[in-house]
């Protein structure tokens, strides 16, 4: 695990399952951001990238089975920035299939700081 998301990372929610995932998330985003600056085959590219879409869906569903220890109103908020975070990785993903070569493969990199501050505004609140 990165030191972002080990057990004495700043980034922890105290559980085990959800950090872990939060560190493969953060690991495949790097390598995508990777594979788009270094401007790689755009079908595997996209294929990576449908793939970490679907993994951070699967996360969303798994870390909102935690929502119960939340008030409802904070719990509602975090299920409405997952939506919103989802929805800008298939539009970013649209944009890639419509083009050959990703000119501006830094609007990946912004989407993956939104990932990261999503786990720090919204995940750590998951802390028992």
């Amino acid at each position: 695990m990165s030191e972002l998301f080990d057990v004495h990372g700043p980034f922890t929610t105290g559980h085990a399952d959800i950090d872990a995932e939060h560190d493969q998330l953060h690991f495949q985003a790097k390598r995508l951001a990777m594979m788009l600056a270094r401007g790689e085959d755009m079908v595997a590219t996209t294929a990576v990238l449908a793939n970490f879409i679907t993994l951070l869906e699967t996360h969303f569903k798994h870390e909102e089975m935690y929502f119960g220890v939340l008030e409802p109103h904070r719990a509602e908020a975090h299920r409405n920035e997952h939506k919103m975070l989802v929805l800008s990785l298939k539009l970013f993903a649209k944009s890639v299939k419509e083009r050959d070569d990703l000119e501006n493969w830094t609007d990946f990199v912004s989407l993956d700081d939104l990932l990261l501050k999503h786990a720090i505004l919204f995940d750590l609140e998951l802390r028992p």
